[in-house]
């Protein structure tokens, strides 16, 4: 009985075209690799993400695949230790959401935010200048820590100040610098 059911859902999925690809609305859809995850709404597109890199379990690296006019395109990147902090919220209000990804650089242990989004078909990464946000700051780039903070939606950077202290600057997506995304994957 199992197998006949089983043959019937194949069936139905064949005859009413069905897939397992990721499309964006009105395109062809793209193959999903076994064991990546899909998503439905990065930036208008569809989509999956794939775990490129797990060593001991600690280190991750993500990268987000899509689909454009039929090609599949690597529209954003992740990596760092522990539990992704990756973000799928549309920060503009326009109901595209964006990709955010608080990542932590392996050697010094840096924390960066990189932002992502499609603008008139171009894929763009947008990055904090540091330069503007910790001035005054003369101490090594890695003790910066950027992150995009989800509860409060905003972006902060974080730094050591003069006292021993630490220094906090919150800004919007609004003050990010944007620049055309090339994927250091392939």
């Amino acid at each position: 009985m199992k197998k006949i059911l089983a043959l019937a859902v194949v069936l139905a999925l064949a005859l009413c075209g069905c897939t397992n690809g990721a499309q964006s609305e009105g395109g062809p859809s793209i193959d999903i690799p076994e064991g990546a995850e899909p998503f439905e709404n990065i930036m208008g597109l569809k989509g999956y993400v794939v775990n490129v890199s797990e060593a001991d379990g600690d280190w991750y690296e993500r990268v987000y695949h899509a689909d454009m006019d039929g090609k599949d395109v690597i529209i954003g990147e992740s990596f760092g230790y522990g539990e992704p902090q990756d973000f799928v919220v549309d920060l503009y209000e326009d109901g595209v959401p964006e990709l955010v990804c608080n990542c932590t650089f392996g050697g010094d242990g840096a924390q960066r935010v990189y932002t992502y989004q499609l603008v008139d078909g171009e894929l763009q990464v947008g990055t904090i200048a540091l330069e503007d946000w910790t001035a005054g700051y003369t101490g090594p780039e890695s003790a910066v820590a950027e992150m995009y903070l989800p509860e409060d939606e905003c972006y902060s950077v974080v730094y050591p100040d003069e006292n021993g202290g630490a220094a906090v600057n919150y800004f919007s997506v609004d003050e990010l610098v944007w620049k055309a995304y090339e994927p250091t994957q392939e």
